[in-house]
């Protein structure tokens, strides 16, 4: 393969690997609901059915959110966890293989201090998770126990029906697209292994004293303006780390240019290259650090 070729390689393992993630929480809830409907089960209710305002009955309330707790740290947790790091160390293993045509003067193998260095930054080193990082916040006792509590808490507080609680209740908590897991995990894990891809990149080049990148991906009709002016030309690293000062629609407040191009939900990327490299192609590319004028019709 060209480094054209292995750098889509990489994107498309990226989207497969989210893909993926998305299927896993979607099987993990529906794992999941069976404990949960168990307590659900047992709770009070009155004469005509509806959940009453009782001590035990919200004891319950409390015994959900903790069940989902008990079942990630005894086996969740783990499934969830291999399945990222293993995801990660494809998209390494395909960066390895790009950076070697894509650079082909570069000597050094960095795979092993790579992918430490990023397991370390998302929040896995030696088997363990460390505390306060990404992988530790996936961990439901850092918010999503508690939500999913004060579900059933609102319920018993609105005298809701039982049966008519856990009919819907269950629908929105195994929800493919919008269960709790779902949702709730979307918010740490969306764009994840576009931007590990990005980190990974980004990474060889500081190893490798790479100097150059192409904004690479295609056009979509929600192509960004700012992605639209970059779009497959060639930059500086320089000029990229100067595009954090600048604001556009979509920019991601939280995570650097280098790690998020456009923003939320970007599928472009950056793809490291040698100077010879950078030559050649900037001359069919416009040039090095030229932009496309898009407000032209």
């Amino acid at each position: 393969m060209n480094w054209e070729e292995l750098a889509r390689q990489r994107e498309r393992a990226a989207i497969t690997a989210d893909t993926g993630l998305k299927a896993l929480w979607s099987r993990i809830q529906s794992t999941l609901w069976p404990e949960l409907d168990v307590i659900l089960g047992t709770m009070a209710v009155d004469k005509v059915g509806r959940l009453t305002f009782t001590l035990s009955n919200m004891q319950k309330a409390q015994r959900v959110g903790l069940r989902v707790s008990a079942v990630w740290k005894r086996t969740l947790g783990r499934i969830v966890i291999d399945y990222l790091v293993r995801a990660f160390r494809n998209l390494l293993g395909l960066n390895a293989k790009y950076i070697q045509v894509a650079a082909p003067t570069a000597t050094v193998r960095a795979e092993d201090r790579i992918m430490k260095r990023l397991l370390s930054f998302y929040g896995y080193k030696d088997g363990e998770v460390i505390p306060g990082t990404l992988f530790d916040a996936l961990n439901p006792d850092k918010g999503l126990s508690a939500e999913i509590s004060r579900k059933v808490q609102a319920a018993i507080a609105s005298k809701m029906p039982l049966e008519q609680f856990r009919a819907q209740f269950r629908g929105e908590f195994i929800n493919p697209q919008s269960g709790f897991m779902s949702r709730y995990y979307r918010r740490f894990t969306n764009d994840l292994f576009m931007q590990f891809d990005r980190g990974v990149g980004l990474a060889y080049a500081e190893e490798l004293g790479l100097k150059h990148a192409i904004y690479a991906g295609t056009m979509k009709d929600n192509t960004r303006d700012f992605c639209e002016a970059r779009l497959n030309r060639v930059y500086t690293r320089e000029a990229i780390a100067s595009w954090n000062r600048q604001n556009w629609k979509g920019k991601h407040r939280d995570v650097p240019v280098e790690l998020a191009c456009g923003g939320y939900n970007c599928r472009h990327t950056l793809n490291y290259i040698s100077p010879q490299l950078a030559e050649v192609v900037s001359k069919t590319r416009g040039g090095i650090d030229t932009y496309k004028d898009i407000t032209s019709p």
